[in-house]
């Protein structure tokens, strides 16, 4: 059996952070679907961006709908959700049999829309309408203007992946915007059952940052040798505490009265979901932010490399739930004047630069393009 199928019977969906049209055309998609169990796929202006540089597919479609769209965003968009359509298409066998709960495909929202609440919510249904199928999940930034189109989304009854979350209050924040749009739909009478909802918390990056300001202040020469031996061995424990973490305001929060009374009525849990689970860091295992982070009742979405990696030597087992050393980690990282909320707003900030520079250059290229 797969080692990802594995994984799976731990109570977890696996998911892959890649998205292009040669994996569809390939039959890869399907044959990860078949045999390691996958049961989603995210996209996002960067996977986009690179998949539209390296397939000559898009030029040509691009030749053809110059001749019938007004505009590079238009052509963006017939480009972008063409994928999406494609990528549905090979999950729909998963989606209807489990009933809606698996096989969806994640569409990022424009992110020059991050922090405008009310045309967040204006293009999330637009989009939804566009693409015109059932099993896609579209991508909300955790801004605090995201975090309110997300209440008002999920009310309606769209299935929303929230995403750029960096911190444990921020998730708090999501998580609770979504359990309170479940009351608000249950208040107008509406059916809460079936709606899909996840929380994307990014790993590898917080570990990124904090490594190198734990390295900063290891060169420090007022630190004795103790002390700096001691800095250094908390490199790369930020992602664990924030994904430990985050877990357990998971359990708090969907194990509450007021969700356990809209679970009584159908209602799914959100489920936490791993992203940038991607090793950026040679030091460290290439499967790292997988094996530290097999909860069940989550999701993670690898990029192609981790995928292979877990594939081939991955550890299919239940990871720890040591709350009190995830705490402890983090007021030995706050003694040492690392803030990890502080370190989550920047990232969060980061992000949304990524995603904004990531969509301007697809534009930019197919305004040369036309």
């Amino acid at each position: 059996m797969s080692k990802w199928k594995e994984l799976v019977q731990l109570g977890m969906e696996v998911w892959y952070d890649d998205l292009s049209r040669e994996l569809i055309t390939s039959g890869k998609l399907r044959q990860m679907i078949n045999e390691d169990g996958l049961s989603g796929i995210t996209s996002n202006p960067t996977i986009f961006e690179n998949a539209f540089k390296n397939d000559p597919v898009y030029i040509e479609d691009i030749k053809k709908l110059r001749l019938s769209k007004s505009s590079p965003e238009d052509i963006y968009d017939e480009l972008l959700f063409k994928d999406i359509r494609l990528a549905a298409q090979a999950f729909e066998e998963i989606y209807d049999a489990s009933e809606r709960e698996l096989g969806y495909v994640s569409l990022e929202l424009s992110p020059l829309l991050a922090d405008d609440t009310e045309g967040t919510v204006k293009e999330v249904k637009r989009l939804v309408a566009a693409v015109g199928v059932e099993n896609i999940m579209v991508k909300v930034p955790a801004t605090e203007a995201g975090i309110l189109a997300i209440e008002e989304l999920v009310s309606e009854g769209m299935n929303i992946n929230v995403t750029l979350i960096f911190s444990v209050p921020q998730y708090e924040k999501v998580a609770s915007a979504y359990i309170n749009g479940l009351k608000r739909r249950a208040l107008k009478g509406l059916s809460v059952a079936k709606i899909k909802g996840t929380a994307s918390v990014f790993l590898s990056r917080i570990d990124t940052v904090v490594d190198s300001r734990l390295e900063e202040i290891a060169a420090g020469e007022n630190l004795s040798a103790l002390e700096r031996e001691k800095v250094l061995s908390l490199r790369g424990k930020a992602s664990t505490v924030l994904g430990r973490l985050v877990y357990r305001s998971f359990l708090e929060l969907f194990n509450s009265d007021d969700f356990i009374e809209l679970e009584e009525m159908g209602a799914w849990v959100q489920k936490p979901l791993w992203a940038s689970t991607g090793t950026k860091n040679p030091a460290y295992s290439d499967v790292k932010y997988v094996e530290e982070h097999i909860y069940p009742d989550t999701v993670v979405t690898v990029p192609g490399k981790t995928f292979d990696a877990f594939k081939d030597h991955g550890k299919p087992e239940l990871a720890s739930l040591n709350f009190e050393e995830a705490e402890r980690i983090k007021a030995e990282l706050e003694t040492f004047g690392i803030d990890l909320l502080e370190v989550g707003n920047e990232l969060l900030e980061d992000g949304k630069r990524k995603f904004v520079n990531s969509y301007l250059s697809i534009i930019k290229i197919i305004e040369e393009r036309i």
